[in-house]
């Protein structure tokens, strides 16, 4: 394994254990110090509150648990293999920006993974506006996406010019 490979998963991991963590001792901190369903304004239209959340993103699919867990995991273990094996394989992916959009996805996926699997909901705490509530690891996957979605867009096509170039 080479030197670029190697930093890749140290950053790769590191990132995701960071999330993960992060995301966990929030949540943690909101159930022990947080009624259930209360709200403390924190400023303006920022808040900090405790609600269970049964289903996904701004509650579609709700008492999905299982369900939702199970997509979870696979999406886990692709995410993973895809970056932990393939990436490194194509040229654009290189970069250290798409090693830290995967590793954000990877660890929000996990984060919420973690509670569907051990206490049947995920724990969501943020709130901005009348936005539905958010967590860490929510946060981490759609920056994650995002990251991702850019760099697809510019890099990418980087890969195809130079591709075009050579033919």
């Amino acid at each position: 394994m080479n030197k670029s490979l190697i930093k890749r998963h140290i950053i790769f991991w590191a990132i995701a254990l960071a999330g993960i963590g992060l995301d966990q001792l929030a949540k943690y901190l909101v159930q022990t110090h947080i009624e259930l369903n209360s709200v403390i304004k924190i400023w303006w239209i920022f808040g900090i509150s405790h609600i269970h959340n049964t289903g996904a993103a701004w509650g579609i699919f709700k008492n999905s648990t299982t369900l939702l867990a199970i997509f979870s995991t696979v999406a886990a273990i692709a995410i993973a293999i895809f970056f932990l094996v393939f990436s490194h394989k194509i040229k654009f992916m290189r970069p250290t920006a798409f090693t830290i959009a995967f590793s954000l996805i990877f660890s929000g996926t996990v984060g919420n993974l973690i509670d569907r699997a051990f206490v049947g909901y995920v724990t969501d705490f943020i709130q901005v506006g009348s936005f539905p509530n958010f967590n860490i690891a929510d946060s981490c996957i759609v920056c994650g996406s995002i990251l991702l979605a850019i760099l697809l867009i510019f890099f990418s096509k980087e890969e195809s010019s130079d591709q075009e170039e050579n033919d």
